[in-house]
């Protein structure tokens, strides 16, 4: 299923513009030259590209070791994704993502499946057989009387 991804791509630099390649899952969408000099001048990178459900990986790989690229805003079929997952190592910025097909006309975007597991409900108590909470009736009245005597006084 064909998905529109974008993201910001900025980059500090100082003599010579950057060079930037753009891969997802290891299949490379750009290499471009960073031209513009200051940090409030920024790229919107727009890719197009078949993805199954499950895992995918954007990487920004700089060609150069003076400069340094951030990556900012990053959106899925126009469905933000959380900054959980977005790594710097090196020469390479990664930020890792879920496509989540709910149905066939909605993508979901879910970064928290990969972060922490939702946790399960705990399951309700088991009901006690009649013959064993009739003892504990008569205890929960006493128990009962007791605080509503305190409590008069």
């Amino acid at each position: 299923m064909e998905h529109k991804l974008e993201v910001d791509v900025h980059a500090h630099w100082n003599d010579q513009p950057p060079i930037y390649r753009l891969y997802i899952n290891n299949e490379m969408f750009t290499e471009r030259t960073f031209g513009w000099t200051a940090y409030q001048f920024y790229l919107t990178e727009n890719m197009y590209c078949d993805l199954e459900t499950g895992v995918h990986t954007l990487r920004l790989e700089k060609l150069d070791l003076e400069s340094r690229f951030n990556l900012d805003n990053f959106k899925v079929n126009s469905n933000l994704v959380n900054k959980n997952l977005l790594k710097t190592n090196g020469s390479i910025v990664e930020w890792r993502f879920i496509v989540d097909l709910v149905n066939h006309n909605h993508v979901k975007v879910n970064l928290d499946a990969i972060s922490r597991p939702t946790p399960l409900a705990p399951p309700p108590p088991p009901a006690l057989p009649p013959e064993k909470a009739e003892p504990n009736l008569a205890l929960i009245q006493r128990m009962r009387e007791l605080n509503n005597r305190a409590a008069k006084k």
